[in-house]
């Protein structure tokens, strides 16, 4: 198979790390990969194909012999990644996830606003609820937030309304050389939203990472169809690099 000679070549599949590769013909190649970190007895769907139909038909023929939940991943432009996961969706799959790549390079030199609050006294419980209103599927809890605040790599900050907390934003320094800033997650409650809260807590990260050597930013935007969201960071220099579609068949 070749990619420059095939429009409808999609691919996930890390061939170095595949366990069993189940099939291995000029028109299609299947795998299974046991992923970590994943509950015992889920499998990952490794795969390349140029005929998305011919996958699906073998797919169906050996769907038994695989552990279940059995997950995909399926990344690359926008447009292909919904025909794609139409296609799995048809065979039983679930999406459980579809996010846009985002990226910032530089970042941009800000101001930490004064508002934002940063370190071990905020209010973790009520924190850990916010983000649990907002994200249901990828809470953390009040202790989860709390080691993150505490760590040297990490950061957990938070902005009052109504001399209550209303929003956070939680990201993480990575890297070889620790010069880039993952931006994990923004949640700012419902009746909150439109005092430009959110904006504050991006500034407020971004200065903290750009403090202590970062130089680039990326973020995943759970909801690729939120246009607010995706006008904010679009407003500070993010891009979109890929959209990433992750399904579940169980």
């Amino acid at each position: 198979m070749n990619k420059e000679n095939s429009l409808q070549f999609q691919s996930y599949w890390p061939e170095e790390q595949a366990a069993d590769l189940l099939l291995d013909t000029a028109e299609i190649r299947l795998g299974i990969l046991e992923a970590e970190e994943i509950e015992p007895g889920a499998s990952l769907l490794v795969w390349a194909a140029n005929s998305l139909e011919t996958l699906l038909g073998k797919l169906d023929n050996c769907l038994d012999s695989l552990s279940r939940p059995l997950y995909t991943k399926i990344p690359g432009q926008e447009n292909k990644v919904k025909e794609i996961t139409a296609y799995f969706s048809r065979a039983g799959f679930a999406v459980l996830d579809m996010h846009l790549d985002m990226r910032l390079n530089p970042i941009p030199d800000l101001d930490y606003p004064r508002e934002v609050l940063l370190g071990p006294k905020q209010n973790f419980a009520a924190l850990a609820a916010i983000d649990a209103a907002i994200f249901p599927l990828y809470q953390q809890t009040a202790e989860e937030l709390r080691s993150k605040a505490n760590s040297k790599a990490g950061a957990v900050l938070s902005i009052n309304a109504d001399d209550k907390p209303a929003g956070l934003v939680v990201g993480d320094i990575y890297g070889p050389n620790l010069d880039q800033l993952f931006v994990r997650s923004i949640a700012v409650l419902p009746e909150y939203r439109g005092r430009g809260l959110g904006k504050k807590l991006l500034i407020a990260l971004l200065a903290w990472g750009r403090q202590r050597g970062a130089n680039r930013s990326m973020l995943w935007l759970s909801d690729v169809y939120n246009k607010p969201a995706r006008c904010l960071y679009e407003s500070f220099g993010y891009h979109g690099k890929e959209v990433e579609a992750e399904l579940v068949l169980k």
